[in-house]
């Protein structure tokens, strides 16, 4: 009878425990998405691999973190069609600006959530000096506002009014005044669906149960693609193409500035052809361009049908690539977004021809744009010329340390500036402290200084204790990237500090490796904690000594901000992340020293390690009495 009861409690206990596991491993996945810039092709660039992003990991919500004053209507207009398209809901949270595009994106958002003292709305259209656009642009925009607010089930007299002061919306706006909505107004006139604090208030007003927040993974190239797209940027290039192809025909043979014009096209057209903007064709109008205006430099004579041909298909080679056309079919506003694009080529082609001119004009020399320019004077050194820098012959004399390893040749920093430098006698490694002796050949010629090292042991100290019983300014704590507590040394410190400390880190958003960061102490007898995170040992061949080293060095730095008198540290990374521990102990003694040599400042530096530890620690520190 007792083996039934003990078998059916068993099987109650199990099925429970099997309901509660599956349960707790359903999540679901949040994409969240910063908008915090001016709207420009470089976010709508992210926005479209963030969006792919979110589908191939089946997220079930997409919450843009929305604060831009707003930017190109063409961009936003894509980002729009792109959010109103998408099968996963998404939410817009306004923290503190959604102005001009950056309103007609959140009214493209299933909801709309405000943060405490922002606002929406002014989304008239503007040129480049802050003007309003012509009447037939605020009427598209009008159109864009109204269709996007009704696809959304918002009020679209609320929407256009945000464009044009002739609206009126009764207890809102009269027909004087452009509507910018604050938190309160939106919630009231059912514009948005609630005022929240953080993105985890918009989360929880969702039905979703057991979020996971994800965010879209961009490599280098991404980060790359999305700088070359911005306008600014295309218009330099442009520059560089026309410029270079300018004064590669006015100067003699093939050399730098066609490999300058050469990279220009290079930079322009390679990420709007990733991005799916530039076509082949349109690649290839600009090739035929070019080559026709080689045509008729080269060729034919004066400047006739190739030659202009030849400027036309460059323009339009480099316009068309920069606008969502279909051949010569353009969609709704993109024909707008073309004329600007032209008008941009031709602005930058011409700045760059003129930029050409100036180049030629002080390179080249020669008649007509070129005479008069080549040199005729001779500086002399009798006149006042030399090669030398007063500001380095002044520093004879002149105490600093060692920046780098001088072995002979490096660099010094002396009163917070690095120069070049070389060594007198021996080689001098980094950290030590160094004095001008001379200089030569735009190098400082510098010696080693004598230390005092007694000194500065008398500032180190290796001990075998329980670093959170210690009474000192500031503990170090072993963490890892999230800050949220471990084991080892990071499970103690948090478990002595008391639950006061988690809710701290929480605020950190963690802390990546090799750098530092600091809260209160609570519970520890130390005041504070210094937060580091060490590397994952990999064999030395990922940066290792290098991320170890910047640990202590921030931590240091960290202390000395503060004022502190006395600081404590464990090994750090030589429990789980597997550094071996001889060569931890080198990194931290030698870092700690060189940085007490070269601050000069009175801290305290205990190591707190234990066996193994102890004793490689003890070997340095005795080989340095």
């Amino acid at each position: 009878m007792k083996i039934r009861k003990y078998l059916i409690l068993f099987l109650f206990l199990f099925y429970s425990f099997g309901l509660w596991a599956s349960g707790d491993e359903k999540t679901s996945k949040v994409l969240v998405f910063d908008i915090r810039e001016e709207i420009a092709p470089p976010i709508w660039f992210k926005m479209q691999k963030a969006f792919l992003f979110a589908q191939d990991e089946k997220a079930d919500l997409i919450v843009l973190h929305i604060n831009t004053y707003g930017g190109l209507l063409e961009s936003a207009d894509s980002m729009r069609m792109l959010i109103l398209n998408t099968k996963i809901p998404v939410y817009a949270f306004i923290d503190k600006n959604a102005a001009s595009a950056g309103a007609l994106i959140s009214i493209a958002c299933d909801s709309i959530y405000m943060s405490e003292g922002s606002s929406i709305g002014a989304a008239t259209v503007v040129d480049q000096n802050g003007t309003a656009a012509p009447d037939k642009y605020q009427s598209y925009m009008r159109s864009l506002m109204r269709s996007t607010a009704e696809a959304t089930h918002r009020n679209p007299q609320i929407a256009q009014a945000m464009v044009d002061p002739r609206f009126t919306i009764e207890g809102l706006v009269d027909s004087s005044m452009l509507l910018t909505m604050t938190t309160s107004e939106a919630i009231q006139h059912h514009f948005c669906e609630g005022q929240v604090s953080t993105i985890y208030d918009v989360i929880n007003k969702s039905a979703i149960e057991q979020p996971q927040i994800i965010k879209a993974k961009f490599s280098w190239i991404d980060y790359i693609i999305g700088f070359l797209v911005h306008p600014a940027v295309s218009g330099i290039l442009i520059m560089m193409i026309i410029g270079g192809i300018y004064f590669e025909l006015q100067s003699p043979g093939i050399g730098f500035p066609l490999a300058i014009a050469i990279l220009g096209a290079l930079l322009y057209f390679a990420p709007l052809y990733l991005e799916g903007l530039a076509a082949n064709w349109e690649i290839l109008i600009f090739i035929v361009g070019i080559g026709l205006l080689i045509l008729e430099f080269f060729v034919t004579p004066g400047f006739g049908i190739a030659g202009i041909s030849g400027i036309i298909l460059i323009v339009f080679g480099l316009s068309l690539s920069l606008v969502d056309n279909i051949g010569f079919s353009f969609p709704y506003g993109s024909l707008q977004a073309w004329l600007h694009s032209i008008a941009l080529v031709l602005f930058c082609s011409t700045m760059g021809f003129f930029l050409s001119l100036w180049m030629a004009k002080k390179i080249l020399g020669g008649t007509h744009w070129f005479k008069g320019v080549s040199l005729k004077a001779v500086q002399s050194s009798r006149d006042g010329f030399t090669t030398a820098n007063d500001q380095y012959q002044s520093m004879i004399g002149e105490e600093g340390f060692a920046f780098t390893n001088l072995h002979p040749v490096g660099k010094v920093k002396i009163n917070n500036d690095i120069f070049d430098a070389q060594a007198a006698t021996n080689m001098i490694s980094r950290g030590e402290k160094i004095k001008v002796t001379n200089y030569q050949t735009g190098q400082l010629i510098v010696m080693k200084t004598e230390t005092n090292e007694i000194n500065i042991l008398q500032h180190i100290s290796i001990v075998s204790e329980d670093i959170t019983k210690l009474s000192v300014d500031a503990i170090v704590n072993a963490a890892n990237r999230t800050l949220l507590g471990g084991g080892g040394v990071d499970g103690a410190i948090h478990r002595a500090a008391g639950k006061e400390l988690l809710e701290e880190c929480r605020l950190l958003n963690g802390c990546k490796t090799g750098e530092a960061k600091i809260t209160k102490g609570y519970h520890l007898p130390a005041s504070f904690v210094i937060h580091t995170v060490g590397p994952v040992w990999h064999g030395g061949l990922k940066g290792e000594p290098e991320l170890l080293e910047s640990c202590y060095l921030n931590c240091l730095t960290l202390a000395k901000q503060n004022s502190f008198k006395t600081i404590a540290f464990p090994c750090i990374s030589t429990g789980v992340y597997m550094y071996p521990k001889d060569k931890a102990a080198e990194i931290a003694f030698h870092s700690v020293v060189n940085w007490l040599k070269c601050n000069n400042y009175p801290l305290k530096v205990i190591f707190c390690c234990f066996d193994e530890n102890k004793y490689y620690y003890e070997q340095l520190f005795n080989s340095m009495k």
